[in-house]
């Protein structure tokens, strides 16, 4: 199975349509297999009272924006993905924007009325999984089965830590969760690292890497220091795709090339070595 990369845009477009466009531009020449924003209308996802309502307002698109989104991603390639935030985005996003796939973010999974709707859907599904202990996952499960079975979905292990400090990403859980959930695993990776942390996560048997992005690391705005930019993003794909290559398929076998090297390596019985 070939790793799905997903270049999250999220609101790094600063509320900007252009932006948004070339951002989409961008994830398709760094060879992202999709590029993700976020949808949400702010007088029903945010807290008026909150410190980030303003600041997250400013920053939301329209629906009209993201149809234009989702088919600027169709002309050039690319799979266009958003995470809804409330019902009304969420419908919107699979009504008129024709999603092939929801992903639902780490602050919605014990929101049951959008797990169920995004079920209902029977859309595959990716629920990221920051903050939640195994048992709230469980339950996040329960609510989505019922209405989708069986179920496409997969697990994103996550921390919500914005960045997340190297000692504190906990890549092994990745193997734990592919132990205890009979689902494909993935990793949203919020650290720093350009490629190592990423790359580990695929050998541990990541399906599925997300990873911030931006144009400029210096822009204003709350993501864009701890996000990758295109040539960082670049060198990512190319070196989960050289991971890929490398892992094989966990099959102990002698190739050709392998072969060929016996006469010249391996030793006779008196214990004597042919020469290179």
């Amino acid at each position: 199975m070939t790793v799905t990369i997903i270049c999250e845009a999220g609101i790094n477009h600063n509320g900007s349509i252009d932006e948004a466009l070339r951002m989409c531009d961008a994830a398709k020449e760094s060879g992202a297999t999709i590029v993700k924003f976020q949808t949400y209308l702010p007088e029903i996802a945010i807290d008026k009272n909150s410190k980030d309502y303003d600041l997250l307002s400013s920053l939301a698109l329209s629906f009209d924006d993201f149809l234009k989104i989702a088919k600027h991603c169709e002309d050039i390639g690319i799979e266009f993905c958003s995470t809804p935030d409330d019902l009304h985005s969420l419908k919107f996003l699979v009504d008129e924007c024709g999603v092939k796939r929801i992903k639902i973010g780490s602050g919605s999974l014990t929101y049951k009325p959008l797990l169920e709707a995004a079920a209902i859907t029977k859309l595959p599904m990716i629920l990221s999984t920051g903050m939640a202990t195994e048992t709230e996952i469980e339950e996040a499960i329960r609510v989505i089965h019922p209405y989708a079975a069986p179920i496409d979905l997969t697990l994103l292990h996550c921390v919500s830590l914005y960045p997340c400090p190297i000692e504190l990403a906990n890549l092994k859980v990745i193997t734990t969760m592919k132990d205890n959930f009979f689902f494909n695993i993935g990793y949203s990776d919020h650290t720093l690292s350009v490629v190592a942390i990423p790359c580990a996560a695929v050998a541990l048997g990541a399906t599925v890497i997300e990873k911030h992005f931006t144009l400029n690391r210096f822009a204003k705005g709350p993501d864009h220091w701890m996000s990758l930019d295109q040539y960082q993003f670049s060198e990512m794909v190319r070196e989960i795709r050289e991971t890929e290559k490398a892992l094989g398929d966990g099959t102990k076998i002698i190739s050709e090339k392998e072969v060929a090297m016996i006469p010249r390596v391996r030793k006779s019985e008196d214990g004597k070595q042919p020469g290179l």
